[in-house]
């Protein structure tokens, strides 16, 4: 069995929604709700309660060439999906970068 790669995922809203208990990650397009339930449990220690999953499509770019013909060039960002895991009440997931905010940074 593999390991998903999980990556909180830092943003205001991420922080707000931690605060409730609702932590926000970044994981593989091919994870599905049971998987990352059991990443979370294994990595953070913590009992999942919840899990919705986001699919974001990468947004199409394009650009255009410098030099003697001038063809613009098509492009399109990597597709993302985000998983926000709600915890049982009274645990809580210790992430570094939200542990700065909350401390004042002398953390």
């Amino acid at each position: 069995m593999s390991v998903l790669t999980i990556i909180p995922y830092i943003s205001e809203k991420a922080y707000a929604s931690s605060i409730d208990g609702v932590y926000v990650f970044s994981v593989p397009t091919t994870a599905n709700k049971a998987e990352v339930t059991r990443a979370i449990q294994e990595q953070y220690k913590v009992t999942v309660t919840n899990v919705n999953l986001l699919n974001s499509r990468g947004k199409k770019a394009r650009s255009i060439r410098i030099g003697s013909k001038k063809q613009p060039i098509f492009g399109k960002r990597p597709d993302t999906k985000k998983a926000y895991v709600t915890v049982k009440k009274g645990d809580v997931i210790q992430i570094e970068a939200f542990q700065e905010v909350t401390d004042g940074g002398k953390g």
